[in-house]
């Protein structure tokens, strides 16, 4: 007689279920700190569809997360710096492409990486570090948040420096950077779409409703916990996400050399 096996689940089943509790926890993440999403689930998105496509299907994701939390935390966006943001991202997304295209990419994680790791460790080591948010501070960040983000992936983290730098209020920071997200999201599959048509994701019906199920249920919950959660738990969640994305982007960057 053979035996039954107590558990047959499919591959696809489990494939649905961590990509499913990714995206809620990026999402859950998005919605407290104002970043990580692609931090969290980029890694299971990109093995999941490939790296281009991988990249088309984080920025949709991010572009619903970003557009449906900009609903809710409308009232504390700061609309003049998204814009100050966003601008500058556009062109340092550019130079990172241009870079890739003549750099090794191992390299420039690695570099990005520690970065990053000293960029938010000397303002967090050195508590009585401040500047003002000048005009030139916010277009610098936003460059290297678009710079940062094509070579790297990493677009948070020249951010978080601005906010921890400046002492940029944790609830106005996580408000302002969803239209930052949602706009940087546009160009850069606006950008994909034009250099490779063919890189559009193609998901069955269930894995797309997994996807968008989980990305609503991270931000219910992410809504719950971001009204109850301290504004130095939040500054300290925020420094966290920003530290692990330069300490895993250094990592990946040295296994690849």
């Amino acid at each position: 007689m053979e035996s039954v096996p107590l558990l047959d689940v499919s591959p696809a089943v489990v494939e649905a279920t961590v990509v499913g509790f990714a995206v809620l926890a990026g999402a859950l993440l998005q919605r407290v700190t104002g970043m990580g999403f692609a931090l969290v689930s980029a890694p299971f998105l990109v093995l999941m569809v490939g790296p281009a496509s991988g990249v088309i299907l984080v920025h949709l994701c991010s572009l619903g997360t970003a557009g449906t939390i900009l609903i809710l935390v409308r009232r504390d966006i700061d609309w003049v710096r998204a814009l100050a943001l966003f601008a500058p991202a556009c062109v340092g997304t550019v130079c990172g492409a241009l870079i890739v295209g003549v750099t090794s990419v191992p390299v420039l994680q690695v570099a990005v990486g520690v970065l990053v790791v000293v960029s938010l460790s000397v303002p967090v080591l050195v508590t009585r570090l401040r500047v003002r948010p000048r005009l030139r501070y916010v277009l610098t960040s936003g460059y290297f948040s678009g710079l940062m983000g094509s070579t790297a992936g990493l677009a948070g983290p020249a951010l978080s420096v601005l906010a921890v730098t400046t002492r940029w209020n944790p609830r106005a920071f996580a408000a302002t950077m969803q239209p930052f997200f949602l706009l940087l999201a546009v160009f850069t599959i606006g950008t994909y779409l034009v250099l490779d048509p063919a890189s559009v994701p193609t998901l069955s019906i269930p894995m797309w409703v997994v996807i968008a199920s989980a990305c609503v249920v991270g931000i219910v919950v992410g809504e719950f916990a971001a009204r109850r959660l301290p504004l130095r738990a939040a500054r300290a969640a925020l420094i966290t996400i920003a530290l692990l994305g330069g300490v895993v982007t250094t990592i990946r960057g040295i296994t690849a050399l």
